[in-house]
């Protein structure tokens, strides 16, 4: 008679919630047969696993849109408001008259107070769609016209006067799915199942665990980029086999670790990795452990001789903390097992003329340059690529240029994958997500002589204008602070050193390609190719050299540049105009784009540097797209790329794919659009592109 309870109904199926938004629909809330009262509800950022989406009544979820009364759809809820007013909740909102006391009073109207958001005007909340006057403001303000609100989806009007968020509400909802909320925006359900399960020679599963719930189990995973969300031992039904959640890593690489466990009591947890690909784990794959709690955080380093490119299991185990957890096949008596599948990737570089990078061992190597600027009387940019190896949490120099008597300081840190930098006594931080570990970067910084800027991959993310400027001709260092502390661990590559601040249209055209570099003046090139004499890294375009100090050594690049291509950026565009770029071979339609952005498209004709992902045969080896947008400013666009020849003979839309992979990723690519919309001998036009990016064109086998 008192029906399911929350947690029984959420535990029957739940998608993994750092990937999917859930939502439960139901026959109803608190007893309300589906009638009045609760209608939906919804958590916010940050909630536990186990509780996070949405919860929604049958008759309250969906759309009638012919006003056919099918599904016992309410007349009042029927227009699927309620769904975008609890997803609001889910991206980070809250109502628009928070703070009313129930409707008995007005809120504070000072802006960061009521619901957060500055254009949202404070409000005593409505029932209606009549209400004209806002009498939390005086009749001369113009938050005094209640307009601003009625329309809100995060209010309590009716649905047939709500129909928009503000542009500030936007604003949240994409922070929130760019920081907390950031795996959402990877397309799970595009990802093709393409391993096989790895070797499995026992499958413990809980015995007293599975009978009664005892609130004990693994519920969260975040182990590089593996992550996973789940239940208690008992919801889960014990042990769970899920090795087709993968992730990729590296040999001789920290990743970090943070799992959780239910935390009704304390538990003991190991992790096992099984490198030797037999289905058993020694003892000697053991590669964490952690007792008597419920949040287990720490890292590991992987063994630098692994298998490549093979599906191996990783293990979890946990159980009650008075009990012993002696090898990996240990069967739990309250606690769980659950196992997941990484592949260590060919960190090797194809021989297509990227040549060497800069290795880092984050203990005692640096490299010490003859580059020096004076921020008083000139102007600099930084640029690099960087590869970040070593432990997040752990804090890391990438450069510096502090002088001998400490009189100021100007260094870039890394931390937790976020960059800052200190000049002076100021600081700069990055406005934007942590950067992967293990994965390539672009990186620029620079200085004008008031203001300085921070560039990620082509996208300005920082930007101060500095009080006071010192007098600093320190030489550029990297690796290390003062030659002595928080040594960086991880790879450089192509670093250029200019005695100007650099635009960030020049930055982008650039970063992906090597030629253009070589035809600049007054500026410092090391592409780290050749061996180094003596420990000195000769400077390609001749005005200085620099030294390797420590054990810094090179290995092979797969850093994502080469020597050809070309590249065009486009401003002041115009939704559904035609813009063909000769220089890019491409043809770009927006349906949607932000008045503000700078587009650059980059045509890359060298080989790329890995395949992997790719279901497929790649139409041209030797030819790829980047499309950068400035200032994460959004778009969606049809493009149409070009080929030199005809290479198409088959003209089938339906055989042709488009691959996508982050901007400067070496990582394995994704499928983006699974079919071209056109395609003739020498072009192929694909429509609903919206992220920045790599491309590139696949055959279909």
């Amino acid at each position: 008679s008192i029906g399911a309870s929350r947690l029984g109904v959420l535990s029957l199926s739940r998608w993994n919630p750092k990937n999917y938004l859930n939502i439960w629909v139901v026959s109803e809330i608190n007893n309300n047969n589906g009638g009045a009262g609760i209608q939906a509800f919804a958590t916010l950022p940050g909630t536990h696993p186990l509780y996070d989406g949405v919860v929604i009544l049958y008759n309250t979820f969906g759309y009638d849109y012919d006003q056919c009364h099918c599904f016992e759809l309410k007349p009042y809820t029927n227009q699927n408001e309620t769904l975008a007013h609890e997803v609001g909740h889910y991206l980070g909102l809250y109502h628009t008259f928070e703070g009313d006391a129930g409707g008995t009073s007005c809120p504070n109207i000072h802006e960061q107070s009521g619901d957060r958001v500055a254009d949202t005007p404070a409000h005593i909340r409505s029932y209606y769609c009549q209400t004209t006057a806002n009498v939390c403001y005086p009749n001369t303000h113009p938050f005094y016209d209640m307009e601003r609100v009625l329309h809100n989806y995060m209010g309590y009007t009716p649905q047939d006067c709500q129909y928009e968020f503000t542009p500030g509400q936007a604003e949240r909802m994409r922070a929130v799915l760019e920081t907390s909320r950031k795996d959402l925006l990877q397309p799970q359900t595009l990802l093709p199942v393409n391993i096989s399960q790895p070797p499995l020679s026992c499958t413990p599963q809980t015995s007293l665990g599975t009978q009664g719930e005892y609130g004990m189990g693994i519920i969260s995973v975040e182990i590089g980029d593996l992550k996973a969300g789940s239940g208690s031992a008992y919801q889960d039904g014990g042990y769970l086999n899920n090795w087709c959640n993968s992730a990729s890593f590296q040999p001789d690489s920290s990743y970090s670790i943070n799992v959780q466990t239910f935390g009704s009591y304390n538990e003991d947890l190991k992790i096992f990795i099984d490198y030797d690909n037999n289905g058993s784990f020694d003892q000697n794959e053991q590669v964490f452990s952690s007792n008597n709690s419920a949040i287990h955080i720490g890292s590991f380093i992987t063994r630098k001789e692994v298998l490549l490119n093979t599906p191996i299991r990783l293990r979890i185990i946990s159980d009650y903390f008075q009990l012993n957890i002696p090898d990996a096949c240990y069967i739990p008596t309250y606690g769980q097992v659950e196992d997941y599948t990484i592949i260590f990737e060919n960190d090797m570089a194809p021989d297509v003329g990227r040549g060497l990078a800069l290795q880092f061992d984050g203990q005692g190597d640096y490299l010490t340059t003859n580059f020096s600027a004076n921020p008083v009387t000139e102007s600099f940019t930084y640029e690099f690529w960087c590869k970040p190896q070593g432990d997040p949490k752990s804090c890391q120099v990438i450069f510096d240029r502090t002088p001998q008597n400490f009189s100021t300081y100007n260094f870039m840190a890394i931390w937790h994958g976020r960059i800052f930098i200190y000049f002076g006594k100021e600081l700069l931080f990055m406005n934007a997500p942590p950067l992967a570990y293990n994965q390539w970067h672009h990186i620029a910084y620079t200085f004008s002589g008031v203001t300085q800027k921070l560039y990620i991959n082509g996208v300005l993310v920082g930007e101060d204008d500095l009080s006071t400027v010192s007098n600093n001709p320190a030489t550029l260092n990297l690796g290390a602070f003062y030659k002595n502390f928080l040594f960086f661990k991880g790879q450089i590559d192509e670093l250029r050193l200019w005695k100007v601040a650099r635009t960030g249209q020049q930055i982008r055209e650039n970063m992906h390609l090597t030629t253009n570099v070589l035809q600049e003046e007054d500026m410092s090139y090391f592409n780290f190719n050749a061996p180094p004499f003596n420990n000195t890294i000769t400077d390609y375009i001749g005005n200085s050299n620099a030294s390797l100090m420590g054990s810094t050594t090179l290995t092979n690049s797969t850093v994502n540049t080469g020597v050809a291509g070309a590249a065009f950026s486009l401003n002041n565009i115009l939704m559904n105009d035609t813009i063909s770029t000769n220089e890019a071979d491409a043809t770009l339609i927006f349906s949607n784009i932000d008045s503000a952005a700078t587009i650059t498209v980059i045509k890359q004709t060298y080989e790329v540097n890995t395949t992997a992902g790719i279901l497929g045969t790649l139409a041209a080896p030797h030819k790829t797209w980047t499309i950068i947008s400035s200032n994460h400013k959004q778009f969606q666009l049809t493009a149409t790329f070009r080929f030199s020849e005809p290479i198409f003979e088959d003209l089938t839309a339906g055989s042709y794919r488009l691959y996508f992979r982050k901007v400067g990723s070496d990582a394995a690519w994704q499928l983006a659009l699974a079919e071209a919309i056109s395609v003739t001998h020498s072009d192929i036009t694909f429509t609903g592109i919206s992220r920045p990016g790599q491309y590139c064109v696949v055959r279909v086998n």
